[in-house]
């Protein structure tokens, strides 16, 4: 299989760009994990931003409310 210096160098090369696909891969999909969790944050919070605001006025004629 490896039998002169030009098919370990193949090898490496061959090795080397599997390397760096697989390394771009993750960096890709990492930043678009990120991009996904930072979307998922801020339309998670608006829902307790919007839940406090319909509290406040469904509950304004409330005696018991302070």
């Amino acid at each position: 299989m490896l039998e002169n210096i030009n098919d370990y160098f193949s090898f490496i090369t061959i090795f080397l760009g599997a390397l760096m696909a697989f390394y771009t891969l993750f960096v890709v999909t990492d930043s678009h994990h990120d991009q996904l969790m930072k979307d998922r944050q801020e339309n998670y919070y608006s829902y307790y931003e919007n839940a406090d605001d319909e509290f406040e006025e469904e509950n304004r004629s409330d005696p018991y409310y302070e």
